[in-house]
């Protein structure tokens, strides 16, 4: 098989469904550098041109999926993540590939989502980091099926060690489960625009 999907074959799956049990209240719609945190991650996909956008959240979520070009899938209760993945791929049953991303993980690039599926070769391609493989990742319709089956509160780790990885630093792939985490986030956020501004400035006076 060549290598490489182009993201008109992809189906983007983005899981923001979670009850935020340890955050204390939904962790999705804190703000984070002057945006509800879900937003940074649905901005990054909609950045891409995916055959379908699809969205897995709570029934009464606080933020509008339709407003970044994604399809709404609800959920009821206090669903596990499994069932959240398996909505998903319920919704995107006839994709040739799923890219199955998290609403908690704002710090993912499009350029890393571009390499996920530029390493893409029919087998699992699952994001890198300290020895672990995990999302985001491209499933093709092997570990769709697979993914289908699980149960509980596992996603879709179980799977992603059976084809191969795109490395990414421990900041790109950090997730906010705790107000902590938040604050931490908010610094890089801090510290990217400050660099960010830096290099304008040179620019400006070279």
């Amino acid at each position: 098989m060549t290598k490489g999907i182009a993201p008109a074959r992809v189906v983007a799956i983005l899981l923001a469904a979670g009850s935020a049990r340890r955050f204390g209240g939904d962790k999705l719609v804190t703000m984070l550098a002057g945006q509800p945190l879900v937003h940074h991650a649905a901005a990054t996909i909609a950045a891409i041109a995916f055959a379908r956008r699809i969205a897995i959240v709570r029934d009464a979520c606080g933020w509008e999926p339709e407003a970044f070009g994604f399809e709404r899938v609800a959920t009821t209760g206090e669903a596990p993540q499994s069932a959240s993945l398996k909505a998903g791929l319920r919704a995107a049953a006839d994709a040739e590939a799923v890219l199955v991303a998290l609403g908690d993980m704002p710090l993912v690039t499009v350029a890393h989502l571009r390499a996920l599926m530029a390493a893409y070769d029919g087998r699992t391609v699952a994001s890198a980091c300290g020895g672990k493989a995990m999302v985001p990742a491209v499933l093709g319709s092997g570990a769709m099926a697979r993914a289908a089956a699980i149960e509980g509160d596992r996603g879709a780790r179980d799977f992603l060690l059976d084809g191969v990885t795109v490395a990414a630093s421990p900041d790109m792939l950090a997730d906010a489960d705790t107000p902590s985490d938040v604050a931490r986030l908010e610094t890089i956020f801090a510290q990217r625009g400050r660099r960010h501004g830096s290099k304008r400035a040179a620019l400006r006076l070279g």
